[in-house]
C-alpha cells in the first residue's frame, strides 16, 4: 500500500496528504497539489513520498521538515512560502492505496486513532529519539506560525461575513465625549474674551487718535487765527 498520495474527490486534482488533520481540527486537513508544482518541486516530492523513511510513518510533514528541494529550500518550508498548501475538509479526501483502488482519508484517520488512541497529532512535533538543530527547530516553529495565521485570517473572514458593520469605519468626526465638549466650551469662552478685550483696545485706541487728530486740527487753526504781533 502506498501512502500519503491522494485526490480530491469533486474535482480529480492529484494531492500529497502533509498533514492527516490540521492541528485541533480533525476535520480538515492540509495538502500540496502535485500538479501545481514547479518540475523542480514536482520531481522531488515523489522521490520524498517513494522514499523508505516516508512509506514507514503516517504523517508526511514528519519527513518532509528534514528534506530539502533541489533548489535548496527545506521541502515543507517551500511548499509554504510557494503557496503550494491549502486546507480542504477531510471528507473531500481519497488515498490512492493502489492502482485504482482509493480509500477516505477519514477512514486511515479513525483507523490510525483505533490502534494508537493516546496518540496526540501535534504539527511538527520534536523527534523523540534526535535533537534537532536550531535551523529545524526554526523551520519547524516557521510552519506552525504560518498556520496559525492562516487559522487566523480565516477565522477573520468568517467574522466579517458574520457582521460586516463591525469593520466598516464610520463616516464624518468621532463624536466628541462630554468632558470634551466641555473643554471646547471653555476654550471657545477664553477666545470670545480675547477677540472683546482686542475689539476694545482698538476702540479706544483709535477714540485717542481721533480726539489728538482733532486737537491738533483746533490749534492749528488758532495759530492761523491769531494776530501778527509784529506788525
Amino acid at each position: 500500500m502506498k501512502k500519503h498520495l491522494g485526490i480530491v474527490k469533486n474535482t480529480g486534482v492529484r494531492i500529497a496528504v502533509v498533514f492527516r488533520e490540521m492541528p485541533d481540527d480533525p476535520e480538515n486537513c492540509l495538502v500540496a497539489e502535485i500538479d501545481r508544482m514547479p518540475d523542480k518541486y514536482h520531481d522531488a516530492m515523489y522521490e520524498i513520498i517513494n522514499s523508505s523513511a516516508a512509506q514507514k510513518v503516517n504523517d508526511l510533514y514528519t519527513i518532509l521538515h528534514k528534506r530539502n528541494f533541489p533548489d535548496g529550500n527545506n521541502a515543507l518550508t517551500g511548499l509554504h512560502s510557494n503557496n503550494l498548501m491549502r486546507k480542504v475538509p477531510v471528507d473531500d479526501v481519497e488515498m490512492v492505496v493502489r492502482p485504482n483502488t482509493n480509500i477516505p482519508l477519514r477512514m486511515i484517520n479513525d483507523q490510525l486513532r483505533e490502534n494508537a488512541p493516546k496518540e496526540e497529532i501535534n504539527p511538527l512535533p520534536e523527534a523523540k529519539d534526535e535533537k534537532l538543530d536550531p535551523k529545524d527547530e526554526a523551520r519547524r516553529l516557521m510552519v506552525k506560525a504560518e498556520l496559525i495565521q492562516q487559522e487566523a485570517e480565516e477565522l477573520l473572514e468568517r467574522a466579517k461575513e458574520l457582521a460586516p458593520t463591525l469593520f466598516t469605519k464610520e463616516r464624518g468626526r468621532p463624536k466628541k465625549t462630554e468632558a470634551e465638549k466641555a473643554k471646547a466650551k471653555a476654550d471657545e469662552k477664553v477666545k470670545r474674551k480675547d477677540r472683546d478685550e482686542t475689539k476694545r483696545s482698538a476702540t479706544q485706541e483709535a477714540d485717542l487718535n481721533r480726539r489728538v487728530a482733532e486737537k491738533l486740527q483746533r490749534d492749528a487753526s488758532a495759530d492761523v487765527n491769531k494776530p501778527n504781533e509784529l506788525a
